[in-house]
């Protein structure tokens, strides 16, 4: 792997660093502490210097996002370790310890982890690849109150379920999500999302109760699904913040499908194939 267009030569099975340029060139096979030495490195030759005080930050959150990306990578597959070896993952790797050092944020980082590792895993699926670097780049320009709206508009506009899937479950879903997170007609939240391109608003909007009706097959009819919101206190919420907010005229786009399944899987642990929603 190289950078700004300097080269350092070296022999097999080495590795070498210097400032803003890294040449990899190894054919031995890459263990945990390998990529941990690559990764800080890169990094520290690439960060500013801002300070001792500063840098002990910065170093110390640098180092835990690929701490908890290894330990993630490895519990998944060890294997998977191999794939840090591509020039793009070595970048986004750098580019989310780089973001991660910047703002911090517990909930920013597991999110970043969860990216990085659909990243990692996935290869030979240029849209996917391409989508899960644009959502590493974007997961830090929004606000977690906007990371659960994405979410949201996700569960219930993108995902259907099966006739034997109990409602309550559902119900529960959305209460796991939304973490008593209020949502209301903020227009600012939304114009944000859009401008990350998270989202699209249309003029064109899309009843909570015509949600909940196309959701459940065996729901007939909205005047059902609508003594079954009524009865359910989080569809309840849900329906009076869907409907009085932007969120009934969002459609997600790719980015924001991607950064709404990572959140799923941190959230709840439900791991959920994005190549369901994004194909070639």
């Amino acid at each position: 792997m190289m950078f700004n267009g300097q080269t350092i030569d070296s022999g097999d099975n080495s590795t070498n660093i210097q400032g803003k340029e890294v040449t990899v060139i190894n054919n031995s096979g890459l263990s945990y502490s390998d990529v941990k030495d690559i990764a800080m490195s890169v990094f520290k030759s690439n960060f500013y210097d801002l300070g001792e005080k500063v840098e002990n930050i910065i170093q110390d959150r640098a180092e835990k996002i690929l701490d908890d990306y290894l330990e993630k990578i490895c519990s998944k597959n060890p294997k998977y370790i191999e794939n840090t070896q591509n020039p793009d993952i070595r970048y986004v790797i750098y580019e989310a310890q780089k973001n991660y050092a910047r703002r911090g944020g517990e909930s920013t980082k597991k999110l970043l982890v969860e990216t990085l590792v659909n990243r990692t895993v996935i290869q030979g699926n240029c849209i996917q690849e391409l989508v899960l670097n644009e959502a590493l780049e974007i997961i830090p320009k929004i606000t977690p109150k906007q990371i659960v709206i994405l979410t949201l508009i996700f569960i219930n506009r993108y995902v259907n379920y099966r006739i034997e899937y109990p409602i309550e479950h559902y119900s529960y879903l959305n209460k796991i999500i939304r973490s008593d997170i209020e949502i209301d007609n903020n227009y600012s939240i939304f114009q944000h999302l859009e401008y990350a391109s998270c989202l699209n608003i249309s003029v064109a909007s899309v009843d909570y109760t015509m949600v909940i009706e196309s959701k459940f097959p065996q729901i007939k009819g909205s005047e059902e699904a609508n003594k079954i919101i009524k009865e359910d206190r989080e569809l309840s919420l849900m329906c009076n913040m869907w409907n009085n907010s932007q969120m009934c005229n969002a459609n997600l786009t790719s980015v924001g499908i991607a950064i709404a399944v990572a959140n799923i899987k941190v959230k709840t642990g439900l791991d959920y194939d994005l190549g369901i929603w994004i194909k070639e």
